[in-house]
């Protein structure tokens, strides 16, 4: 029996106030549950709320970038969304987690 990967989260902040965050490939899946195909690295921008990841979701796609996870409120409290660039990478767009909007994701089942 394989064992079970579990999703995985790390980040930093640098005096400058910028975050780096690392998912591994479990968390992702988590993230994208909207992907057709998860992707393996997601670029993320932090958007100050809800409103702006959907406004800026719906620009981005109706000027012809690839949706690859509409918006939703994701398990850990923010607003998600995914869209690929001109090279086809996949950018993240999130506003602030907010813990009290969080909950517990269905577990990952695999097929």
């Amino acid at each position: 029996m394989a064992a079970r990967r579990r999703s995985r989260h790390a980040e930093a902040t640098t005096e400058g106030g910028a975050t780096l965050e690392l998912d591994n490939t479990a968390m992702v899946r988590l993230l994208a549950t909207g992907a057709p195909e998860p992707p393996q690295t997601v670029l993320g921008f932090a958007l100050p709320s809800s409103e702006v990841v959907d406004e800026t979701f719906a620009r981005l796609t109706t000027a012809g970038y690839a949706g690859q996870q509409p918006p939703y409120d994701a398990f850990r409290g923010a607003r998600d969304a995914i869209v690929a660039d001109p090279d086809g990478n996949s950018v993240g767009l999130m506003d602030h987690i907010d813990r009290t909007r969080g909950y517990v994701p269905t577990p990952l089942r695999r097929t």
